[in-house]
């Protein structure tokens, strides 16, 4: 569940711009903003710090991780970790919609993949 937060999160910036360009998908721009939607709700209700939000920020915007070292002064594999557990946080909860058993689903529906082609998938990303 928390990687496909963290697949939204990561590249929030390209999604949101594609909503000016021909590659568009309305289903990645909707769990988007659900997921920016319930980071705003996990902020106010303390679960998510002001630091979490920068890390959000950081990653999304596509810095890389050495330049992040650089201005806050903290390791990448910190800065790696830290983001990890904050997309950790936010898919606890999010409703199962957001479950990576569900994303796979989707990809299968979206692109006719075949069962071999989705565990490759899966196998890819685990390593």
């Amino acid at each position: 569940m928390w990687r496909y937060v963290q697949l939204l999160l990561a590249n929030r910036d390209e999604i949101k711009n594609s909503v000016f360009g021909d590659n568009f998908d309305s289903e990645l721009y909707d769990d988007l903003l659900t997921v920016e939607k319930k980071v705003d709700e996990l902020y106010h209700n303390g679960q998510i710090t002001d630091q979490d939000l920068i890390i959000i920020a950081c990653v999304g915007s596509q810095k890389s991780f050495r330049n992040l070292e650089k201005i806050y002064h903290i390791s990448r594999l910190k800065l790696s970790q830290s983001f990890k557990n904050i997309c950790k946080r936010i898919a606890y909860y999010l409703d199962e919609s957001f479950s990576d058993e569900c994303y796979v689903e989707k990809l299968k529906i979206k692109y006719n993949l075949t069962k071999d082609e989705v565990e490759k998938l899966i196998k890819k990303e685990l390593n």
